[in-house]
């Protein structure tokens, strides 16, 4: 702080290098000490949940939302230290002081007087005092110290990186791998957690042939293609329900690596409908997945797409699979406060409602029949729980209790 430069001025020659965000009041602290604006160069990698250091190489580079990139950023340090060394430099060399000087003595000769003698003299009095400032030789030891003080700097951040990476590694040898090995050999106790450790220790040791090896008991590969492309994929422990969401990457992919066990899938794209499902769906989803722009579906209802179900009925699973097509249906469980609107504007009486046949015992029966059993406790049109028409008080949010759908 505070260098002299060769010119007489004095200025602050700091270089703040971020590798993650600071807190308002922090950044308020390092500007009063500094006397200005802290202009330093991020290397922060911000997503959606994620706000890291830039790594030198990014899996998905175009979803950091600084749009930093590793590179670019060292290019930054590297220009911003050789504009401190080039401010610390005299800003004009003996030589073109001289030509200077000379160049203002011919055009004073070649000038009339039209000012008095007096405020002449005090003018090329000071000229000359700025010539000889700038005159001023350079100091080989002072710009020996500099680069001098670069290269231990430089040597040393080289050094420092070299043994940051060698005690990754073996904190990835020695921690992570035993780790995930007795997660293995509890029978997968913590599935999702084996694989967020392997994920860990795979940016260090990628080839490591354990690691490699214990990649295939811990994770699973899915490919994926929605329509449009450029959907973010996310997972997350099923029975975790409070974790935040971790990115697996961007369709369209193919063998991409996700945790073994039951897990929440996300897929978002800006103006879509988000779609949730779990890793079992992401399985056996064979076609494209088609993305609905928002506002599209109904209210509260979701795309289930087409795909091949396995028979999981007990006694069944002789027939194999069945390709059901692609429906709508709700997000949510009828509650009585919806199913209330439906009585309300006349359900039961309005036949046009009711397009599908009613069964009973087996046999088929009329709708005016069936109108006369739809009834609640006190012989209302309503759910069996029900009385004179109403839920009980309280229940509006409940599913509705005593209809079954076919």
């Amino acid at each position: 702080m505070k260098v002299t430069l060769p010119n007489g001025n004095v200025a602050n020659r700091l270089l703040p290098v971020r590798i993650n965000d600071l807190d308002i009041s922090d950044i308020k602290l390092c500007e009063s000490i500094l006397g200005g604006v802290i202009r330093g160069v991020d290397f922060i990698y911000k997503s959606a949940g994620v706000n890291r250091p830039l790594r030198s190489k990014e899996d998905n580079p175009h979803d950091n939302l600084n749009r930093t990139i590793y590179r670019d950023q060292i290019n930054k340090v590297s220009l911003a230290v050789k504009d401190i060394i080039e401010s610390m430099k005299v800003s004009i060399s003996p030589d073109q002081a001289k030509h200077k000087e000379i160049q203002v003595k011919e055009s004073a000769k070649g000038k009339k007087r039209t000012i008095n003698e007096p405020i002449r003299t005090e003018l090329i009095k000071s000229k000359r005092k700025i010539l000889v400032r700038e005159r001023k030789p350079v100091r080989p030891k002072k710009i020996f110290r500099s680069i001098l003080v670069i290269g231990v700097a430089s040597v040393f951040l080289i050094l420092s990186l070299f043994v940051f990476k060698l005690y990754k590694r073996q904190y990835a040898h020695n921690k992570l791998i035993p780790e995930i090995q007795k997660l293995v050999e509890d029978n997968f106790a913590a599935p999702s957690l084996a694989f967020e450790l392997a994920t860990e220790a795979d940016k260090y040791i990628h080839n490591d042939s354990l690691l490699i090896q214990l990649w295939q008991n811990i994770s699973q590969s899915v490919s994926l293609q929605t329509q449009p492309e450029g959907a973010r994929v996310f997972w997350k422990d099923y029975n975790k329900p409070e974790d935040s969401w971790k990115e697996s990457g961007v369709t369209p992919f193919k063998n991409i690596r996700v945790p073994l066990g039951y897990n929440r899938i996300k897929i978002e794209k800006n103006g879509f409908q988000t779609v949730l499902i779990t890793s079992f769906d992401l399985l056996d989803l064979r076609n494209t997945l088609k993305l609905d722009s928002i506002g599209v579906l109904p209210p509260n209802m979701v795309r289930i797409p087409s795909r091949i179900t396995p028979m999981r009925i007990v006694g069944l699973e002789k027939y194999g699979g069945r390709r059901v097509g692609e429906f709508l249906v709700d997000r949510f469980e009828v509650s009585n406060k919806d199913y209330k609107r439906f009585v309300d504007a006349e359900g039961y009486s309005n036949k046009s409602y009711w397009n599908f046949p009613i069964s009973r015992d087996g046999k088929e029966i009329s709708w005016e029949s069936a109108m006369k059993i739809f009834l609640d406790k006190t012989g209302k049109n309503g759910p069996a729980g029900w009385e004179v028409g109403k839920y009980p008080d309280g229940q509006e949010d409940y599913p509705v209790a005593g209809i079954s759908w076919y």
